[in-house]
């Protein structure tokens, strides 16, 4: 949806963006972040995609995996 604007699973092109709404929230041992994340809407079948920025993926890539917890 993020790429194409086409829901996935209905073809509908009826899609919602939702910037920086609800941000997820990582934990780290003696680190508190969060990553802001954009997300998509079919306004048709309800379906939804997250995709987090391109520099947050950045600041995951240079955390140890099972360091980070995402709740």
């Amino acid at each position: 949806m993020k790429k194409n604007k086409k829901c996935p699973k209905c073809n509908s092109k009826d899609i919602l963006e939702v910037n920086g709404s609800n941000p997820t929230f990582i934990t780290k041992v003696g680190l508190n972040n969060h990553l802001i994340t954009t997300k998509y809407i079919c306004c048709d079948c309800g379906y939804i995609e997250e995709w987090v920025s391109d520099s947050d993926l950045e600041k995951l890539k240079n955390n140890k995996k099972e360091d980070i917890n995402i709740i």
